[in-house]
Formats: structure tokens, C-alpha cells, sequence
């Protein structure tokens, strides 16, 4: 297969000007051996040393494998193109060219258009620097989200475990006041709303400071544990709440509980604590102790205030105090005087 020179003709020498000016190498094939140039290029002559019968794969070697494609092309006898991949050759100086192949079908003749493509190289080149940057992008974007993910569901779980924290007496694990108020006062609505009676209950350990003194205050706190623990463990329906709401006074929310149940609730607890054994760091003997508690339920419908009924609670367990500790009393309110404490329960259960 040898190269046959550019044709002499005016028209397509003319034609031939103008491919060359447009980086077009124009090779008409009439067979499978012949090949008619009819445009070279500045960059075509370069390409090899001069050689007029030099093979085309020779000067091309890339057409070798295009070639194949581009017969099969021309025999389906229809107009159209069909283009190489880029390819790469080094000239006569070294210099590297890029270069991309059409094969063209034309009133049935066919040709093969070469050209330089080294802006359409430098363009794909920055068009996949593009694309391999943008997919680090993409990664690194992925990768962020994730991080992010992550530290959202961290500072979710931080938030709730700090929430906890807030409403959390540090000592006992039991709720602390503050909780204790708020939730208490919601209760208050919603078993006004619902019709349902709603019982509190105050309780304060017996001679604490006499204990602290005693065995120290690390007994003390062992002792408050030992207490909220018990609390929390023994009321475990859902709503029932137990807070810590002064140094050795415990209070307790009972949704939904009247008066009798209340009350044996609060006999139970008294009698609960009492045979509780508390361990003593400075001692080999157990601590033993006691509780007063102030019981008082609100009916239904009943309209007392947050603020009167911790009067009335509070009332209560002063009155078991009072009376001679490790007691239970249960306070209630009268229809002509609904504030009036009343003491109907004052003992121990055995």
C-alpha cells in the first residue's frame, strides 16, 4: 500500500487547499491497496522521512487497527462518517502529535480524513482532569456528608445524654427539681383534662444530719443512692415520676392513683426503706434508717393549684414529722374548704 501524490487538477487542488488549511490529510481509497492523497497538512510531511512509497500503516500505524473498521463502514455503500479514537505519534524532531481518523463514505467514494487534534486532545484532557477532579469532589463531598452524619447522630446522642443530665439529680439518678416542677405541673393538666385523680407524695429521711454526723457524708450519699434506687425500682409504671427535690427529700408523681392506693403505695415504701441495708465504707455494719412521708391526692375535677397542693403535701409530712417520724400521713381536702389539711392516716403498716 504506497502513498499515490496530490492530484493536479485545479477543483481539487483547490479542495485540497482547503482541507490542508484546516489540519485535513484527505486519502481517497479506491481498493484495499490504493490510496489517492489529495491534502497534506504542515503537520503530515514531518511525520516521517520523505518517501513517496512509503506503506500508510507505515506513516499511520494506528490505521491498522482502523482501517478493519473502516472497510466494513464503506461496505455498507452509505453516506456518513465513522471516527477513530485519538491516537499519538512522534514526528522526525520527537515531537509528539495528536491525531484522530475519519472514515468518510460519499456518493460511493470513500475517504479517510486525518487531522491534528491537539486542541480536541487538550480539550478531552481538560475536560477528564475535570471529571477525576469533580469525582474527588464528589468523594470528598460523600465523605463530608458522612462525617457530618455522623457528628449530627454524635450530638444527638450528646444532647439527650446532656438533657438527661439537666433534669438528672447527679447524686441519686433520680429527677432533680426542676424536672420534678415541670412535669408535674403538665400531669396536673392532663388529669384535669382527662378526669383521672392524680396523687403526690413528700418523703424526707429521718435524722439524716444525725447519720452524716455519725458515719460521715459519704454514708450519707450512699444512703440517698441506696433510697433513689429503691424508689426508682419499686414505681415503675410509665408516668410515675421520682425526683429529688432538697438534700434528703424525695417527692413522687402518681398519674392516674386515688387516695387507698396512694396510701398503700406509701406504707409500702415506709416499710421498704425501713429494712433496707445500706453499706458503710467506714463501717462493717449495714446503716439502717427511716422515712416520714406526706401523701396527698387531688380528685378529679379537683382545681387546687401546683403551688397549694405542695402546701397541702408539704403539710403532711411536716405532720408526720412531727408526730414522731416513720410515718405515713395522708392529707385531704374538704368540699366547704378545699385547701383545710386533714390528718386520716398517722402509723406504720407491720
Amino acid at each position: 500500500m504506497s502513498i499515490i501524490e496530490s492530484d493536479t487538477e485545479q477543483g481539487v487542488y483547490s479542495l485540497a487547499q482547503l482541507f490542508s488549511i484546516m489540519d485535513y490529510a484527505v486519502i481517497e481509497v479506491t481498493s484495499a491497496n490504493s490510496f489517492h492523497l489529495s491534502a497534506e497538512p504542515v503537520w503530515f510531511d514531518p511525520l516521517v522521512t520523505s518517501n513517496e512509497n512509503q506503506v500508510l500503516t507505515d506513516r499511520f500505524p494506528f490505521l491498522e487497527s482502523f482501517l478493519p473498521e473502516a472497510f466494513l463502514f464503506w461496505e455498507k455503500l452509505q453516506d456518513g462518517r465513522i471516527q477513530s479514537d485519538f491516537w499519538t505519534q512522534t514526528n522526525i524532531a520527537g515531537e509528539e502529535i495528536h491525531l484522530l481518523a475519519y472514515a468518510v463514505s460519499l456518493n460511493w467514494r470513500r475517504f479517510l480524513l486525518i487531522r491534528s487534534a491537539e486542541d480536541l486532545y487538550k480539550e478531552r484532557q481538560t475536560w477528564q482532569m475535570y471529571a477525576h477532579e469533580t469525582a474527588i469532589q464528589l468523594r470528598t463531598i460523600a465523605r463530608l456528608q458522612r462525617a457530618m452524619e455522623e457528628t449530627t447522630h454524635a450530638l444527638k446522642i450528646a444532647n439527650v445524654k446532656l438533657n438527661e443530665l439537666s433534669i438528672q439529680d447527679s447524686l441519686t439518678g433520680v429527677y432533680n427539681r426542676r424536672h420534678f416542677e415541670h412535669t408535674f405541673d403538665l400531669e396536673l393538666r392532663r388529669t384535669y383534662r382527662s378526669g383521672e385523680p392524680i396523687s403526690i407524695l413528700f418523703m424526707d429521711v429521718d435524722h439524716f444530719k444525725l447519720l452524716n454526723d455519725t458515719f460521715g457524708h459519704s454514708a450519707g450519699d450512699e444512703c440517698l443512692r441506696s433510697i433513689g434506687k429503691l424508689l426508682k425500682d419499686f414505681l415503675r409504671r410509665p408516668g410515675d415520676l421520682v425526683a429529688r427535690i432538697g438534700g434528703e427529700e424525695f417527692a413522687v408523681v402518681l398519674p392516674g392513683i386515688a387516695g387507698s392506693a396512694a396510701l398503700q403505695l406509701a406504707q409500702s415504701i415506709n416499710q421498704k426503706i425501713r429494712n433496707l441495708k445500706i453499706s458503710n465504707t467506714n463501717s462493717d455494719a449495714d446503716i439502717r434508717t427511716t422515712v416520714s412521708l406526706g401523701v396527698y391526692t387531688r380528685p378529679p375535677k379537683g382545681e387546687e393549684t401546683m403551688s397549694q397542693i405542695l402546701q397541702i403535701v408539704d403539710g403532711a409530712l411536716y405532720q408526720a414529722k412531727r408526730s414522731g417520724r416513720d410515718k405515713v400521713v395522708v392529707a385531704s381536702s374538704t368540699s366547704k374548704n378545699p385547701h383545710c389539711l386533714h390528718v386520716v392516716k398517722a402509723g406504720r403498716k407491720y
